[in-house]
């Protein structure tokens, strides 16, 4: 019958365990497939960015010309400015998008690995329980004096020495 039941706790710690690790690997998976949603996200704003920011550098260029002013010096200058700032905004949208990005990884990484120690420590404590089961069992007297012969305690000699039994 101990068999028996071993037998189970040996199938239910199996499935367990395999039950643990595919929420595991699952969680992970997701976590990288959102990592990858917020990539390309990232990279469309990016991309939107970029051409409105072609767009108001045309309308600067646009208004200069009509206005008669010549594009060199100041105006050079504030078109200029214009182009490194748009560049330096839509450097900060990729970074910030690729950041979420290792953060969700990061997330996904971290959910795998707690489920596998969490599986890992269910095929430990199954292990020990089926092992309670199965394994030797201690001696027991069936109350609280041992039986005849034996003592439960060692005498002690207080003159010095070991009384023994």
């Amino acid at each position: 019958m101990a068999a028996a039941a071993a037998a189970v706790m040996v199938i239910g710690t199996v499935v367990n365990f395999v039950g643990q690790y595919n929420t595991a690997r699952a969680q992970k998976d997701a976590a990288n497939k959102q990592a990858d949603l917020i990539e390309k996200q990232a990279a469309t704003q990016e991309e939107q960015f970029r051409r409105k920011g072609k767009a108001l550098q045309s309308r600067q260029q646009a208004y200069l010309g009509a206005s008669g002013v010549m594009v060199e010096g100041t105006p050079m200058l504030v078109m200029q400015d214009t182009a490194e700032q748009l560049e330096k905004d839509a450097l900060y949208i990729r970074e910030q998008g690729q950041d979420a990005a290792d953060l969700a990884r990061k997330q996904g990484d971290t959910a795998y690995w707690s489920g596998m120690l969490n599986s890992f420590g269910t095929l430990l404590t199954s292990g020990a329980q089926i092992y309670q089961a199965l394994g030797p069992k201690p001696q027991q007297y069936g109350g609280t004096t041992p039986p005849a012969g034996s003592s439960s305690y060692p005498s002690i000699n207080l003159g010095g020495g070991y009384a023994g039994t």
